[in-house]
């Protein structure tokens, strides 16, 4: 049993691109436990209590991506590699449209009035300025934003009277539609605000079990 990897120097993959491909990981055939993500620290730290920090992987930089396996071969985990590649394609497919940038975007939808924003940190503002001058309530999504730049995101959505949630901004349920890493809960009575995620989910879902419900989340 050893740790094998593939990495990707300077490649941005945001958290619900690798909390999806490590789940299609750990459900192939031959992968004792399996990672993706960008080498932060919080990964290097989930390597590391399962044995699978190697040196190559402690010398990265926050900006690679990484994807670390344990199995009994590089033959497993070759064909790992191309089961996952294949199930990451497969998820692409569909009738969903893309778009050059947000303002292509919303000309083709010009009904919308919230912007989800993923994108490394250092461009998120760009994007959620667009996005505010059209308008658009945003939900930020990007972490590791320079705090001046969240300044500026943020009075500039005071300016227009808008709401700017984020950066880092993993939870949020607005009219019933589930954005970023939320899950879809009853409607209810209760309005919900907060800084923690996973602290705005538990209680979502604690109100669900109960019968009831919520009519906003906003983190």
């Amino acid at each position: 049993m050893g740790v094998f990897t593939r990495i990707e120097k300077n490649k941005y993959a945001d958290s619900l691109e690798t909390l999806y491909m490590t789940s299609v990981l750990n459900n192939l055939e031959g992968i004792e436990m399996g990672f993706a993500g960008m080498a932060k620290p919080s990964m290097l730290s989930d390597l590391d209590k399962n044995g699978m920090l190697t040196d190559e992987i402690s010398s990265l930089k926050e900006s690679d991506f990484i994807i670390a396996a344990k199995c009994d071969s590089q033959e497993v985990f070759d064909k790992a590699m191309e089961t996952l590649e294949a199930e990451i394609e497969k998820s692409k497919q569909g009738d969903e449209e893309t778009y050059r940038d947000t303002l292509d975007a919303l000309k083709a939808c010009p009904e919308a009035n919230i912007c989800q924003i993923a994108v490394p940190g250092e461009y998120a503002l760009s994007e959620a300025v667009k996005a505010l001058n059209a308008g658009l309530h945003c939900v930020v999504f990007s972490n590791n934003v320079p705090l001046e730049d969240e300044r500026k995101m943020k009075e500039l959505a005071v300016e227009k009277g808008l709401f700017c949630m984020g950066p880092d901004c993993g939870v949020a349920n607005i009219n019933d539609l589930a954005l970023v890493l939320a899950s879809i809960t009853n409607s209810g009575p209760f309005g919900i605000c907060g800084a923690s995620g996973t602290g705005i989910q538990h209680v979502a879902a604690i109100l669900h079990e109960c019968g009831s419900g919520i009519s906003q989340a906003i983190g």
